[in-house]
C-alpha cells in the first residue's frame, strides 16, 4: 500500500507533515479548551470559595465536580484521545516513511497511555509517564518526515511573527479576517493555540487576501511586520509584569488586613476539611486538645503527611479557640503544646510537640503498636 498524505483532523491512514500535524494538534487543543470552559469557571470559583477542595485527595475533588461538567471532561478526554491516536499514527507513518503497521499504532496507543494515565490517576508516575508523551509530541513535531519532506515545498508557507504576536490587528493590516477570532478566545486559555495557528497560517492567508504578485516582496514585507511586533512584544514583556507587580504590591500595602484575612480563612478551611476527613472526633480544651485517628489510616499516611496533619489539628484548634482580640502567633504557641494526636482504638499518643534540651520544640511521630482486627 501506497503512502498519501492526510492533512485532515480526524484519519487513521496517510502520512501528515510537521506542520499540518501541529495546526491540527492546536485546533484539538482550540477545541477541547472550549468544552472544558465550565469546568475551568468553576475551577476558579472554587480556588476562592473552597480551596480545600482543590488540593484535597483525587477522589474528593472528582466527587466535588458538577456531574455535567464531569461528563464533558470524560467526552472532551475521550475525543483528545482519538484525534490525537491518528495525529500521532500518521506523523509516525511520515518519518518512517511507510504505511501504517501494527507497531505504529502499538506505538500510538502508548503515547496516549502516557498522555492520559494522569488524567485517570494523578501521581508521581502518572506525572512522568505525561512528561514523557509531551516530550515525545515535541520530538514528532521537529523530525522531518520521509514522505512529506520528499515532496516540493511550498516557498509561502513560513512561519509568520507578526501574525502570531499581532493577531487580529495585523490581520487587519493584511485582509485576513480570520484572525478576529482571536477576540473573543482572548478570554479562554486557547488564545495561546490560535496565536500559533496565526503564526503558521499568516503568510498563507497574507499572500492569497493581498494578492501579492512577488513572493520576495512579500516576505520582506512580511519580515518588516515581524520585526516591529517582535521589538513590540519584547518591550511589553518587560513593562507589563513590573506594572502588575508594583499593582500588586501597592494592592497589598494599602490592604494588609485583607491580605491577612483571607490567607488565615483559607488555611483554616483547609485545615477544617483535612480534621472532618481524617479524625473520627475531637475534644478542645484549655487544658488539652485530643484529635483521635483511626490506626489504620495513621499507618497508612508517610510521616511528612502525619506531621501536616498535626499541624492542621493545631491550627483547627486555633481557629475553634481564638478570640478575636487575641494574635495569631500566640495563639498557635499556645495551642501547639496542648495538643495531641490519639489512637482511636487504644488511646496511644501518636503525635505530640516536645520541648528538647536546647529549648526549640519539635512534633513526635509515633506509630501505633495495635491495630484493630478486621
Amino acid at each position: 500500500m501506497n503512502l498519501n498524505t492526510n492533512n485532515s483532523l480526524f484519519g487513521f491512514y496517510g502520512a501528515i507533515g510537521r506542520r499540518e500535524f501541529i495546526l491540527n494538534y492546536m485546533y484539538l487543543n482550540i477545541f477541547i479548551w472550549l468544552i472544558l470552559m465550565p469546568w475551568g469557571i468553576w475551577f476558579v470559583q472554587a480556588i476562592f470559595n473552597n480551596p480545600n477542595v482543590i488540593f484535597s485527595s483525587q477522589q474528593t475533588y472528582l466527587a466535588s465536580i458538577p456531574k455535567p461538567i464531569l461528563v464533558s471532561i470524560i467526552i472532551s478526554n475521550l475525543f483528545n484521545a482519538v484525534i490525537s491516536f491518528g495525529l500521532y499514527s500518521r506523523r509516525i507513518a511520515d518519518i518512517a516513511g511507510r504505511p501504517q503497521n501494527i507497531l505504529i499504532y502499538i506505538l500510538s496507543a502508548f503515547i496516549i497511555f502516557c498522555e492520559f494515565s494522569v488524567c485517570i490517576v494523578a501521581n508521581s508516575d502518572t506525572l512522568a509517564l505525561g512528561m514523557l508523551a509531551f516530550v515525545i509530541s515535541i520530538v514528532l513535531m521537529c523530525i522531518k518526515g520521509k514522505y512529506t519532506g520528499s515532496l516540493p515545498k511550498n516557498e509561502v508557507n513560513l512561519f509568520n511573527w507578526g501574525a502570531f504576536w499581532g493577531t487580529w490587528i495585523w490581520g487587519i493590516i493584511n485582509k485576513s479576517y480570520k484572525t478576529f477570532w482571536a477576540i473573543p478566545l482572548s478570554f479562554t486559555p486557547a488564545v495561546a493555540s490560535f496565536c500559533i495557528v496565526c503564526g503558521i497560517k499568516g503568510n498563507e492567508w497574507a499572500y492569497k487576501n493581498t494578492k501579492a504578485d512577488n513572493i520576495e516582496k512579500f516576505h520582506r514585507g512580511q519580515r518588516h511586520q515581524a520585526i516591529f511586533w517582535n521589538v513590540l512584544c519584547a518591550i511589553l514583556t518587560i513593562i507589563i509584569p513590573i506594572l502588575i507587580g508594583c499593582a500588586m504590591i501597592g494592592f497589598i500595602i494599602n490592604n494588609p488586613e485583607k491580605i491577612k484575612s483571607y490567607a488565615e480563612t483559607t488555611l483554616s478551611n483547609i485545615s477544617k476539611y483535612e480534621v472532618d476527613k481524617s479524625f473520627e472526633k475531637y475534644e478542645l480544651s484549655t487544658q488539652e486538645n485530643k484529635f483521635y485517628i483511626n490506626p489504620k489510616v495513621w499507618t497508612e499516611m508517610n510521616q511528612q503527611n502525619q506531621q501536616n496533619l498535626f499541624y492542621h489539628a493545631v491550627n483547627f484548634a486555633v481557629t475553634k479557640k481564638r478570640a478575636s482580640s487575641e494574635s495569631l502567633g500566640e495563639n498557635l504557641i499556645k495551642e501547639v503544646r496542648i495538643t495531641k494526636i490519639y489512637s482511636s482504638y487504644n488511646g496511644e499518643i501518636l503525635a505530640e510537640f516536645e520541648i528538647n534540651e536546647q529549648g526549640s520544640g519539635t512534633v513526635i511521630i509515633r506509630q501505633t503498636s495495635e491495630l484493630p482486627f478486621e
